[in-house]
C-alpha cells in the first residue's frame, strides 16, 4: 500500500469512526422517552421477568454467528475466510452502517476485510447478502401481514398494503432466484466496462442451490431475532401466544424492512412502528415501544460499540490482523 492509499485509509477508518459516535450521540441526546423506558425495565424487574431478557442475550451471539457464517459461505469462492474473520468483518459492517441510509454503509465494512484486490469483488457479494435477509423476513411477513390484516382490517393493514408488499415479495423472490444469472448476462455484454466484469464475478460463481443455502441461514436468522423480539415484549409484561406473536413480529419486521431510515434514526422509528403494529393486541404501548427500543439497543448499537474496536484496530497492511482470528 502506498503512502497516499495509507494516508487516505487512515482519514476515512477515522472519519467513520467519528461520524458513528457522533450519530450515537445525537440518538440518545433527542430520545425523549428515557422516563418512560427506565419505568418499564424497572416495573418488569420488579415483577421477576428477568430471565426473558436472559434469554434475549443468550441469542444474541447466537444471531451474529450466523450472519457470519452466511458472509462467509458467500465469499467462499472469492477468498477463504476464518470463522472469527467472517464474524469481525460483520461487526465491521456494523459500524460503517450505522449513519447511512438503510445501511448501505455495510458494505465497505466488510469488504475492508477482504484483500485489497478482491473489495470491489466482494460488493456484489453484499447485494446478494442484503436480498436473501429481505426475501427470508418477506417469506414470513408477507403471509402474517395477509393474516393480521384479515384479523385487523379496520384497526391495521389496509387492503392495498398488502396488494403491495405481495408484489414487493414477488419481485425480491424473482430478483434472488436469477441473480447469478442476471449477472452472468450482463458480464458477457459487450459494452459492459472490464471493471464492472470483475465486480459482478464472484457472485457468477455461485449456483442456484447456493444461493438457497444462502436463504435458509438468512431464515434461521431471522427465526433467531424474532425470538429475541417475543422475549423481549414478555420481558416488558406483554404476554402474547407464541402464535399472536410470530404473526405480529413478522408483520412488524417486514413494514421497518421497507420503511427508509438511517441506522441511528431506527431507535425511535422501531419504536413507533412497534406502537402501530402491536395496538390491536394490547394497551400497553409504553412496553411496546420500550421492545422496540431495546431489541434495537441489543441487536444493533451493541454490534456496532464493538465493531468501532475492530474497525479502529484493523491494519490491512497487517496479514496477521486477519490470521490470528481464522
Amino acid at each position: 500500500m502506498s503512502i497516499n492509499s495509507r494516508v487516505v485509509y487512515k482519514v476515512v477508518k477515522w472519519t467513520v469512526a467519528v461520524l458513528s459516535y457522533a450519530f450515537l450521540v445525537y440518538v440518545l441526546l433527542t430520545f425523549d422517552s428515557y422516563s418512560e423506558l427506565l419505568s418499564q425495565w424497572e416495573d418488569s424487574f420488579s415483577a421477576g421477568r428477568w430471565g426473558w431478557l436472559l434469554f434475549v442475550f443468550l441469542l444474541w451471539p447466537v444471531n451474529l454467528s450466523l450472519e457470519a457464517l452466511k458472509w462467509r459461505f458467500l465469499t467462499s469462492k472469492l477468498q477463504r475466510l476464518g470463522f472469527g474473520q467472517a464474524f469481525l468483518s460483520v461487526l465491521a459492517g456494523d459500524v460503517a452502517a450505522f449513519f447511512t441510509p438503510n445501511r448501505l454503509g455495510e458494505v465497505a465494512g466488510r469488504c475492508m476485510f477482504l484483500n485489497e484486490e478482491n473489495r470491489l469483488k466482494g460488493i456484489s457479494l453484499t447485494v446478494s447478502n442484503g436480498v436473501s435477509q429481505t426475501l427470508a423476513i418477506c417469506l414470513f411477513g408477507v403471509p402474517s401481514l395477509v393474516l393480521s390484516a384479515v384479523a385487523y382490517g379496520k384497526d391495521g393493514v389496509t387492503n392495498s398494503h398488502v396488494v403491495l408488499f405481495v408484489c414487493l415479495f414477488l419481485a425480491i423472490l424473482l430478483v434472488y432466484a436469477f441473480l447469478p444469472r442476471i449477472f452472468a448476462f450482463l458480464s458477457g455484454l459487450s459494452r459492459v466496462p472490464s471493471s464492472v466484469v470483475r465486480f459482478l464475478e464472484p457472485l457468477c460463481a455461485h449456483t442456484g442451490a447456493d444461493l438457497a443455502k444462502v436463504l435458509f441461514v438468512s431464515s434461521c436468522r431471522y427465526v433467531v431475532f424474532s425470538l429475541q423480539y417475543y422475549f423481549m415484549l414478555r420481558f416488558f409484561m406483554i404476554d402474547l401466544s407464541l402464535a399472536y406473536g410470530a404473526i405480529f413480529i413478522a408483520t412488524n419486521y417486514l413494514i421497518i424492512t421497507f420503511v427508509p431510515s438511517m441506522s441511528f434514526s431506527e431507535l425511535a422509528v422501531r419504536a413507533g412502528v412497534a406502537s402501530v403494529v402491536f395496538a390491536p393486541l394490547t394497551d400497553n404501548m409504553i412496553g411496546v415501544m420500550a421492545t422496540g427500543a431495546s431489541t434495537w439497543l441489543v441487536n444493533y448499537l451493541l454490534p456496532m460499540l464493538l465493531g468501532s474496536v475492530v474497525w479502529l484496530k484493523y491494519n490491512p497492511e497487517k496479514k496477521k490482523n486477519l490470521e490470528s482470528y481464522g
